[in-house]
């Protein structure tokens, strides 16, 4: 059924969703459903007969298609309470082509008409023609709030393309017939079965970058070696009146076993610090720094207390590598793998031995001790390694101490 209200009085034109049609045998005849018959226009007309009285008319102008033999069409009048003032049905019996417009005109009382608040037309008819087999298509989204869209098309057509839907830090790319997102659909293919087709997002990078720098690049500090260069990363993620404490790696301030346990910091404005050490555990390659507070303001992190759960997660990599300040880096996580020892260092660096998160939002030599984040600006893990390609030093992928086991380190060394 197809309702109409007065402010789209002519020319209103209907697109119908083709369904999956209930076809009765009758004869050589099949019965046409609503869906098939799409709506041009109506319009009211008067006649005056011999005797000058007065005829209103409804003439509606529509066309289907399927082949017509005969079409009945059903017309409801209805007041501003959804009330039904009136209906009306008129039959007509003639051949009519596929998409050829017929029109129909209903004698109707003028004085409803005048004051109906909206009309409903349906239409049924009968054909001979051999029924085409309709097919579903779905969109899949990939949203969590955004149902999947559900299309149904005649055999032989092609499909449009449907509305995009707003995914925050992507753009949309394009629709594919794969999961993997690796092969486009190519719309002007005409449609033979039921398929699924998945959108692909591109990342907006300048988005993901303008947040994160509005919030979790603050927080990140780097750990400068004796001659001042960056020789690590770190993220603030607790203060009190007096001090900042930040989180990096173990392996970034133990270079020497009962080594130094003064450093200095680099906040993201540039400020140097002098920094001491909290405590520290190989066995996590995680340590806690502390520096005081300057007029500088340094918000603390906030942990992600779900922690990693998607293998399309996105993330993104902050840190200070290779001499370089306030990098910024984006990818997604793979998932948890088994913790890659790390090219010359010691046990009392880093001996971890539990499952790390592995990623490819690049890192370099430097990072270490950087936060990963999600795009809500939130810790799911502290990097601490990277792998690359020894020829030519290209990044392959990075890993993280995934931010659970970064609770649980804190739990044992830091709050108690």
């Amino acid at each position: 059924m197809k309702k109409i209200y007065n402010f789209f009085l002519l020319l209103l034109i209907f697109f119908t969703t083709l369904c999956g049609c209930e076809i009765n045998k009758d004869g050589l005849s099949f019965e046409v459903q609503n869906y098939y018959f799409t709506l041009e226009k109506y319009e009211l007309n008067k006649e005056s007969d011999d005797l000058g009285n007065d005829k209103c008319y409804l003439s509606i102008y529509a066309n289907c298609a399927y082949k017509l033999k005969e079409v009945t069409v059903n017309t409801y009048l209805y007041n501003g309470s959804s009330n039904i003032l009136a209906t009306y049905e008129s039959t007509i019996q003639k051949n009519i082509k596929t998409k050829e417009t017929f029109i129909i005109d209903l004698e109707i009382d003028e004085y409803l008409y005048s004051i109906k608040s909206s009309i409903d037309i349906e239409f049924c008819g009968k054909s001979s023609d051999i029924p085409y087999r309709v097919y579903t298509v779905t969109f899949d989204y990939g949203l969590e709030n955004e149902k999947n869209l559900k299309v149904e098309v005649q055999k032989g057509n092609t499909i449009s393309k449907p509305e995009e839907k707003l995914n925050y830090y992507y753009v949309f790319d394009c629709w594919c017939t794969d999961e993997e997102l690796k092969y486009e659909y190519d719309f002007s293919k005409k449609v033979k079965k039921d398929f699924t087709l998945y959108a692909r997002y591109l990342k907006d990078v300048s988005e993901i970058v303008n947040k994160v720098r509005k919030t979790a690049l603050k927080s990140t500090i780097g750990i400068l070696s004796l001659t001042q260069l960056s020789s690590g990363s770190g993220v603030v993620f607790d203060s009190d009146n007096d001090y900042h404490y930040a989180l990096t790696n173990n392996h970034v301030i133990n270079v020497k076993e009962n080594g130094i346990k003064t450093f200095n910091v680099k906040d993201y404005v540039g400020d140097i610090y002098s920094a001491s050490l909290v405590c520290s555990n190989p066995n996590y390659d995680l340590a806690v720094l502390k520096f005081r507070k300057k007029k500088t303001l340094i918000p603390t992190i906030e942990f992600n207390e779900v922690g990693f759960n998607d293998k399309s997660y996105r993330v993104a990599s902050i840190g200070h590598p290779e001499m370089e300040d306030n990098v910024i880096t984006n990818g997604y996580v793979y998932g948890y793998y088994d913790a890659p020892k790390l090219e010359g260092t010691k046990d009392f660096q880093s001996n971890v031995n539990f499952s790390v998160l592995k990623h490819d939002a690049k890192i370099y030599a430097g990072s270490s001790g950087g936060p990963l984040i999600d795009f809500d600006m939130k810790l799911v893990g502290i990097n601490y390694a990277g792998l690359y390609i020894k020829e030519t030093g290209a990044f392959i992928n990075g890993y993280a101490i995934p931010v659970e086991k970064v609770k649980e380190f804190l739990d044992l060394y830091y709050y108690n």
